[in-house]
C-alpha cells in the first residue's frame, strides 16, 4: 500500500527483509498449547483467514493513509493528534451516555482508578504520540518493525517475569528471523549481501 498510495519504491533487499519479517511473526506468534491448537482446529478455517486478512488490510491501509495526512500536510503533529483525538473522544462519551451515565453521575468519571489504570492510560497515550512521530518523520514500514519487535519483548516479558508461557524453538527462530529482517531493511547487513539484492 506504501507502494500504491505513496509512490515509494521499495527495493528487492526490503522486499526480502519483510517477507523474513511475516515469517518470523508467524513463528512467534504460532500457538504452543496442544489444546488451543486443537481449539483453533475447529471452525471455518477459510472464514477467519479471510477474517485476518481483511483486518491486516485495514490496519495497512490506515497506517498508509495516516502517514500520508501527516507527511503531506503543513499543519503540526499536535494538531492532528488532537483532531485524531476529537473521534476517540466523542465515541467514548458516546459509549459513557449511553452505557453508564447513571454510574458515572453518582460516582464520577474515574471512580475505581487506580495507579495501574493510570499507568495504563498514560501508555496508551504515549504510544499514541509516538506512532505519530514515527509516521511524520520515517514511515509505516518501519513501524510495523517496530510491532514485530514489541511483540517479541511483550512474549519475553511474559515468559521471563510474569512466567505465563514457556518459549520453544520457534519462538527463538521466529526472534532470529524478525531480527535480521530489521537488520536488513535498516541496511547494516549490505556488506555480506549478493549484490544483485543491492539493486
Amino acid at each position: 500500500l506504501s507502494v500504491v498510495l505513496l509512490g515509494r519504491t521499495i527495493g528487492k533487499k526490503r522486499w526480502v527483509s519483510l517477507i523474513i519479517l511475516i515469517a518470523g511473526v508467524v513463528l512467534v506468534q504460532l500457538p504452543q498449547d496442544v489444546q488451543l491448537k486443537k481449539d483453533l482446529s475447529v471452525g471455518n478455517a477459510v472464514a477467519g483467514f479471510g477474517a485476518a486478512l481483511g483486518a491486516c488490510f485495514a490496519s495497512g491501509f490506515g497506517g498508509v493513509y495516516m502517514e500520508m495526512v501527516l507527511k503531506r500536510s503543513p499543519k503540526s503533529i499536535w494538531l492532528r493528534n488532537v483532531q485524531l483525538s476529537i473521534f476517540g473522544a466523542t465515541s467514548a462519551v458516546l459509549g459513557i451516555m449511553t452505557k453508564d451515565s447513571q454510574a458515572v453521575l453518582s460516582g464520577g468519571l474515574t471512580q475505581g482508578y487506580t495507579a495501574y489504570v493510570w499507568l495504563m492510560a498514560f501508555t496508551v497515550a504515549s504510544g499514541g504520540l509516538l506512532v505519530a512521530a514515527v509516521l511524520k518523520y520515517a514511515d509505516n514500514i518501519l513501524r510495523q518493525f517496530s510491532t514485530a519487535i514489541s511483540v517479541i519483548l511483550t512474549a519475553c516479558l511474559s515468559s521471563f517475569v510474569l512466567q505465563e508461557i514457556t518459549l520453544d524453538a520457534k519462538f527463538g527462530v521466529g526472534t532470529c528471523l524478525t531480527i535480521c529482517a530489521t537488520f536488513l531493511y535498516s541496511g547494516s547487513l549490505d556488506t555480506f549481501l549478493p549484490p544483485f539484492l543491492l539493486r
